[in-house]
């Protein structure tokens, strides 16, 4: 577990606060907030939209980024990923976990494929691989269920001890209706992985890993403050 509970763990935060002033003339820090730049010129960054959050309150934030345009860029995407899938690894060898799948929430399957690919190389296999959830609104109420197109062999939730994989955690009320929905199943659930943290420092998902690849806040407003041009939606 973290110092704090809940507290999240940022590779990119890490590496600026962290570095080593002596190596090349500072040169790591100027390369991690470049890299921060350069993801953030990348990514899809919607206008702000009136959302519920994880305790159903109106707020107004940017809402369904994507990380499509910097998985296309091929070779720095796959970098970022293997980063990350470092931290993982010692993160899983610190708790003493044991994952055997990784849950992706909707867009984050391309992510969660490219994490399951780097914990093979370093020696950590995933007996049931990865397999996707999407979001289902039904009667006004949001939930999350397995996408049927990619179930896998023998499925059975109660084997599960999964990672959730999340593109960017920006209300977390996905990641947190699919953790009571999967521990509904029996499902044990060892911890939360994000690309990107928009939300806070600390989640409250009640789990023992807590991980972003970076940091990217947003302002949030009380939805009776958001500006004009914002559309309201269900979730």
């Amino acid at each position: 577990m973290s110092k704090k509970d809940g507290e999240v763990f940022s590779v990119i935060e890490y590496y600026i606060k962290n570095h080593n002033p002596d190596y090349s003339c500072d040169q790591s820090l100027k390369n991690w907030i470049k890299c921060k730049e350069k993801i953030t010129q990348k990514i899809t960054i919607p206008d702000h939209t009136i959302i519920h959050d994880r305790n159903h309150k109106e707020i107004c934030r940017p809402y369904r980024f994507s990380l499509t345009p910097l998985e296309r860029s091929g070779e720095n995407f796959r970098y970022y990923c293997r980063v990350l899938t470092i931290w993982i690894k010692e993160k899983i060898e610190n708790t003493g976990a044991k994952p055997n799948i990784l849950i992706a929430m909707g867009g984050a399957n391309i992510f969660a494929k490219q994490l399951l690919l780097y914990l093979g190389q370093y020696g950590i296999f995933l007996e049931f691989g990865s397999i996707k959830m999407n979001r289902v609104v039904s009667g006004g109420e949001m939930t999350m269920e397995y996408d049927s197109n990619h179930y896998i062999p023998d499925f059975d939730p109660g084997k599960f001890n999964a990672f959730i994989i999340e593109d960017f955690l920006n209300t977390g009320l996905s990641v947190d209706t699919a953790i009571k929905r999967v521990r509904c199943d029996r499902t044990k659930v060892l911890g939360v992985i994000a690309f990107t943290n928009s939300y806070r420092k600390c989640w409250p998902f009640d789990v023992p890993i807590n991980i972003s690849f970076l940091e990217l806040p947003f302002e949030k407003f009380p939805a009776g403050t958001c500006p004009e041009h914002c559309q309201k939606i269900s979730g």
